[in-house]
């Protein structure tokens, strides 16, 4: 709504945890076998947090991740699309850049200048 500002001062929405926290302490207390696939489903953990590395993203996330490894260098966002075998329309590529950027967000890549992305040092 125009006009309205947050705790902060500033118009707009700001993104809360809760939440996010919510649903995993509610999940985490589910006694059901695929209570723990909810959870990796939901959350794409930070690169420091994941003591396990890559094995705590969800399998998409990890496919990509492979992908990026093997490319070497920096990729733009179609070449990835194609070399995990997604395909190259428009749609799809869009949807491989949103992952890929999440995964810039949380530390496991790094983004170019020219839209390219490349494995953290």
């Amino acid at each position: 709504m125009p006009g309205r500002t947050t705790a902060g001062g500033r118009h707009g929405h700001q993104r809360s945890r809760q939440p996010r926290r919510r649903i995993q302490s509610a999940i985490t207390g589910i006694r059901h076998p695929l209570a723990a696939c909810l959870l990796t489903f939901l959350f794409v953990p930070h690169r420091r947090d994941a003591a396990a590395g890559p094995a705590e993203l969800p399998a998409s996330y990890q496919l990509l991740l492979e992908v990026v490894t093997a490319a070497g260098g920096p990729v733009r966002c179609a070449e990835v699309s194609v070399a995990a075998g997604l395909g190259e329309d428009k749609s799809t590529v869009e949807g491989v850049r949103t992952k890929l950027n999440r995964l810039v967000e949380r530390g496991w890549l790094r983004a170019g200048k020219n839209g390219s992305f490349a494995l953290m040092p």
